[in-house]
């Protein structure tokens, strides 16, 4: 198992529109590396519209402080409308091309705005179908369907349904126990087994980031991958106002784990 960070921890403006980055796609590497990290998931708005020589030298940036880009990591919303649908499949197609670009090598996945309690079966056959197109698309490539609440990824039944709908070998999960509060730890035990990516990530009852004291045992989490024989990475997802302290003190923490 390794260790990556989010990009999404540098941006500004975080919740609201308008969204823009604090740093450029080539100062958040050297950030990452120099606490130790394996690999940097990349937020989509980081690649998005680079040229081609902007994202051949960020792979040979990449390259020479040896990190690994696990996934990129957009927003596509599958289940409202079939013309949101349409638009994220021709936003997914165009990132294949950048993923390929830069060596990453998976496309994180939200079906958004929907939960699956409320999805309707068209809307269910709709974020199927993008998928399998994407999938095919990008073979080589994981899609990875974050569990998050408000997407059809919000249960633990409905995230193995989702999956197994889809029927494709480079669909899988980023699981992220926190999506499911008091009961990560059963979460965590039954989507191991479909996942290729871990979302670490904490918060304390009063809404505060706190990854050592937070509700999820990651000690527990760690071992149970472990155990597994989980092959992918554990990346640290942070929005808020103190990325470098997460950066450098989470990072020390995991790493320890690890």
């Amino acid at each position: 198992m390794k260790l990556s960070f989010c990009s999404i921890a540098f941006q500004q403006n975080k919740y609201g529109d308008g969204l823009s980055l604090d740093y450029t796609a080539a100062e958040v590497p050297p950030l990452v590396a120099e606490q130790g990290y394996d690999g940097v998931e990349l937020w989509a708005p980081h690649v998005q519209g680079l040229s081609v020589d902007e994202l051949a030298a960020l792979r040979q940036q990449l390259h020479e402080l040896k990190l690994a880009v696990p996934m990129v990591s957009p927003y596509f919303r599958l289940t409202k409308t079939q013309e949101e649908a349409d638009n994220s499949v021709r936003e997914g197609l165009l990132l294949i091309e950048t993923a390929r670009a830069i060596g990453a090598k998976g496309i994180r996945c939200f079906t958004g705005g929907t939960a699956s309690a409320d999805a309707t079966p068209e809307q269910w056959a709709r974020a199927v179908t993008a998928l399998q197109t994407l999938a095919d698309a990008g073979p080589e490539l994981w899609w990875a369907l974050e569990t998050h609440s408000w997407n059809l990824m919000d249960t633990i039944p409905s995230s193995i349904r989702l999956v197994e709908t889809v029927d494709r070998p480079n669909v899988r999960l980023i699981l992220q126990p926190a999506t499911f509060g008091p009961d990560w730890r059963a979460a965590t035990v039954a989507l191991t087994p479909y996942a290729c990516h871990i979302h670490v990530t904490d918060k304390l009852p009063d809404g505060s980031y706190d990854l050592q004291h937070g509700p999820m045992d990651w000690p527990w989490i760690v071992a149970h991958l472990r155990g597994n024989n989980f092959p992918g990475f554990l990346s640290v997802e942070y929005r808020g106002e103190d990325a470098m302290r997460v950066l450098a003190e989470d990072g020390k923490y995991m790493r320890r784990l690890l």
